[in-house]
């Protein structure tokens, strides 16, 4: 590991959602990114940052800094894309600042993605951003005669669906709530809407606890599938179903349901983009441990 070095952290799915500049279209779906830099030595460093968002990624203000080194905060600069300078991508920069030693400092800022790429300087110009397209962003931290580059990817997304829990951990024969959730971005409808939920071996759902009861219930191996179908969701609009499950003390092949054991909830989720007719597949994993 590098003494001074900068990473970078970014939810994993960023739903579309900046809206329009210069409209009332305003944006719904705001995600926070946070750069850290670090220095692990005991002198002062003058250094430099550059990072390049990617294409279709808006910035939206909201710049702040936690850490010993307000000062950085003051010399950040943002580009955004412009003609006159030939950039299609956000850039932010700052140069000849110093980090002070055994130091972190977090740098976070807003951002929101929009429907299409941005092409020769102009934003939501260029060809639709597809469903699950990757983007990359990539952080360069330049100290003394040396650099460090942090790197991460994430989904572009059209739909998400996410399940939670209100507890990450549960004993046998206790009951938890479950919480799934889809939204629809914010350029297009989408239709056809449909989950399954294959809740894991050792729980049982049940019955009359969901604020939306199941279209289907029905067993796959040892895990028990429910599944719902919405039809459509509007631009920018939510559903949620909640419903609770019991953790038994057994597993159907007659096996204890241990503490440590790991049980896992799993999502997937389809849908059409009501505007390009393309699908908009998503899903998601949760983890529940079982405790005493």
């Amino acid at each position: 590991m590098d003494k001074c070095f900068v990473e970078i952290s970014v939810p994993k799915k960023i739903l579309k959602g900046a809206g329009y500049l210069e409209s009332s279209f305003l944006p719904s779906w705001i995600y926070e990114v946070k750069l850290f830099i670090i220095n692990n030595t005991n002198d002062y460093h003058i250094s430099s940052l550059n990072m390049v968002l990617p294409n279709g990624i808006r910035f939206l203000e909201n710049l702040h800094i936690d850490g010993p080194d307000k000062h950085i905060i003051d010399m950040i600069k943002v580009v955004s894309p412009n003609k006159k300078v030939c950039n299609d991508n956000v850039i932010l920069f700052a140069n000849n600042f110093r980090i002070s030693p055994m130091s972190k400092n977090t740098i976070s800022f807003n951002i929101a993605l929009c429907d299409k790429f941005t092409e020769n300087s102009v934003e939501n110009s260029g060809e639709k951003i597809p469903h699950k397209y990757t983007l990359n962003f990539c952080a360069n931290l330049l100290w003394d005669s040396n650099i460090s580059t942090a790197k991460y990817i994430c989904d572009a997304l059209e739909y998400v669906i996410n399940i939670d829990s209100e507890v990450d951990n549960i004993a046998p024969g206790d009951t938890v709530k479950f919480y799934i959730e889809c939204k629809a971005g914010q350029y297009d409808m989408v239709k056809n809407v449909y989950f399954r939920n294959i809740l894991g071996d050792g729980f049982s759902y049940l019955d009359g606890t969901s604020n939306i009861e199941p279209d289907q219930i029905y067993p796959l191996n040892e895990d028990t599938v429910l599944k719902w179908e919405f039809g459509t969701l509007k631009t920018c609009e939510t559903k949620k179903v909640g419903y609770k499950a019991k953790l038994n003390k057994k597993y159907k092949n007659g096996n204890t349901v241990n503490e440590g054991d790991i049980i896992v909830n799993y999502v997937n989720s389809n849908c059409a983009n009501n505007t390009v007719y393309t699908q908009c597949p998503s899903d998601h994993f949760f983890e529940i441990s079982v405790k005493n």
